[in-house]
């Protein structure tokens, strides 16, 4: 089920989009639910207070606060949300890039721009679906892609994901909250009580240690070395042909 939030601070243009959607949805036959907020303010509270939305519709031109601060205050909670700007000028565009939103579209919206702009949204949202692992922490949801995560760390009864890009979240859990979910990717395997890494970004495996290519040693314990050693072999024998 896609969730999706509309927010323009006029009822004319909510109402517009609102049915431009509804058409979509059954057109393309769409899992979608959708929320209206006239004021930026509402939608941040809804977030702030852990309300999760995959693509969120929003006005540039707004009292209070404008579209793109508001789209930074979103991105602190959740950096993977699709933001699609409406704007009743061009001249905001490279503006919403600046934020890297989605898209943008002219007011008032059309059934062509609004399917332009939804189809590059499923296009990144299919991607990222399928090669993700979401994570809550207190008002913050996180949706990491499994291709740039590194490896999973314990530390302090925290969880640290360390990105391939040096990107880390730190999140209040357990390894065995997301084992299961991580290793059935094929891409990783526990090397200990602490941690858990992609392979991918394994540059060698030596006694008792595995060296990540950023250059960080990620400790292999005595019972595990074989059995991680050999998945390695595998996968990367694998991967060759």
């Amino acid at each position: 089920m896609l969730k999706i939030a509309l927010c323009d601070d006029s009822q004319t243009e909510l109402s517009r989009i609102e049915n431009a959607l509804s058409q979509f949805k059954t057109k393309h036959r769409k899992e979608i639910i959708f929320e209206a907020f006239l004021s930026p303010v509402d939608l941040l509270g809804k977030i702030s207070a852990g309300a999760f939305y995959d693509l969120i519709f929003l006005d540039v031109l707004m009292p209070v606060i404008n579209g793109i601060d508001v789209a930074k205050e979103i991105y602190k909670h959740n950096k993977l949300t699709g933001i699609i700007f409406l704007t009743s000028s061009k001249e905001f565009a490279a503006d919403s890039y600046s934020v890297s939103a989605l898209d943008y579209i002219i007011k008032p919206i059309e059934e062509e721009s609004l399917n332009r702009a939804m189809d590059k949204f499923f296009e990144k949202y299919t991607k990222i679906k399928s090669d993700e692992l979401v994570i809550r922490e207190k008002s913050t949801i996180s949706r990491i892609p499994l291709h740039v995560l590194s490896y999973v760390e314990v530390l302090d009864h925290h969880l640290i994901y360390h990105m391939a890009n040096s990107y880390t979240i730190r999140c209040r859990q357990s390894l065995s909250d997301i084992e299961a979910a991580l290793t059935k990717n094929g891409k990783f395997i526990r090397t200990n009580r602490s941690f858990i890494v992609n392979m991918d970004y394994v540059a060698k495996i030596e006694p008792g240690n595995a060296l990540m290519e950023d250059g960080s040693h990620v400790t292999i314990s005595r019972n595990n070395f074989k059995a991680v050693s050999d998945a390695y072999l595998k996968y990367k024998l694998e991967g060759a042909f």
